[in-house]
């Protein structure tokens, strides 16, 4: 009779609302507001958020790279593991952080997020260049590098090529990982017209305007081929490369991150894959 009442009169929506605001502002938000003083009082960040992702993200994540790469999810969960376990590298970034003048501006302790995704691609394709644009700290070109160098040592050598217009950028990598990359100071787009050897990774993280992330692909969209794996680090944001893979017929994926007790909703993965043609982008 009442359920009747409130779902069939309009009298009977308007008295349901305390309810309603009752059953959002309780649990939801007290939650989320105590995760937003912890955060404020153990963090120091302010901007490219980074943070855990939860553990069920994870598992959903390497069903997305499964299902890309054609490789067995336990493989790619060998891959997530092998980069969490690296106490090494951690130590490494943790020491590197805590060393730089901008200590009191982000976190000390690497929290990898969807770059594991990064690594994890890198470990399964084995590619021979990688091309990053968008350093600044260097956490997410660290985790490559290391992918990298694992590759290396198993015989199969890569190198990438980083672009950041700040020369302060890099303070994250470590010593022994500056062998695998090489940074290309200035403007993005222009100093990926000086690379002239095929990609087979290309990652956007750099300015992420819509005209600037698509000015990234028509700069280097010759040097992909077949096999090429084109990532975003804008694609929650940005349609820019989903459009892209839609009008060439290339293949386009998405993986949205829930980070593991954080107040930001997390960011995206797209990738683009498939390339279907070596010429410059024409149209959005």
């Amino acid at each position: 009779m009442i359920r009747s009442f409130i779902c069939s009169t309009l009298v009977g929506r308007i008295l349901f609302i305390p309810y309603r605001a009752i059953f959002v502002v309780g649990p939801y938000w007290i939650r989320h507001t105590l995760t937003v003083i912890w955060w404020l009082l153990t963090s120091k960040e302010f901007y490219n958020h980074s943070a855990k992702i939860s553990k069920i993200s994870e598992g959903y994540m390497a069903n997305f790279i499964s299902n890309l790469s054609g490789v067995s999810v336990a493989e790619v969960e060998g891959y997530f593991n092998e980069l969490s376990k690296d106490n090494n590298l951690r130590q490494e970034l943790t020491d590197l952080a805590i060393k730089n003048k901008r200590k009191h501006a982000g976190d000390v302790i690497p929290n990898y997020g969807r770059r594991i995704a990064w690594y994890a691609l890198v470990r399964i394709f084995k590619p021979v260049l990688v091309v990053e644009t968008g350093v600044d700290g260097g956490l997410g070109t660290a985790v490559i590098c290391e992918a990298l160098m694992r590759n290396t040592l198993e015989g199969k050598c890569g190198q990438l090529i980083a672009t950041d217009n700040n020369k302060n950028c890099g303070y994250l990598i470590p010593e022994r990982l500056k062998s695998r990359y090489s940074i290309l100071l200035g403007d993005s787009i222009k100093q990926l017209d000086t690379i002239n050897q095929p990609v087979d990774i290309f990652i956007h993280d750099s300015n992420h305007a819509a005209w600037y992330e698509y000015g990234e692909y028509a700069t280097i969209a010759p040097r992909f081929h077949d096999k090429t794996l084109v990532i975003s680090d804008n694609s929650k944001n940005c349609e820019v490369l989903r459009t892209y893979a839609n009008n060439r017929s290339n293949k386009f994926a998405f993986f949205q991150e829930e980070l593991l007790n954080h107040w930001w909703p997390g960011d995206g993965i797209g990738i683009m894959y498939n390339i279907v043609s070596n010429a410059h982008f024409k149209t959005l």
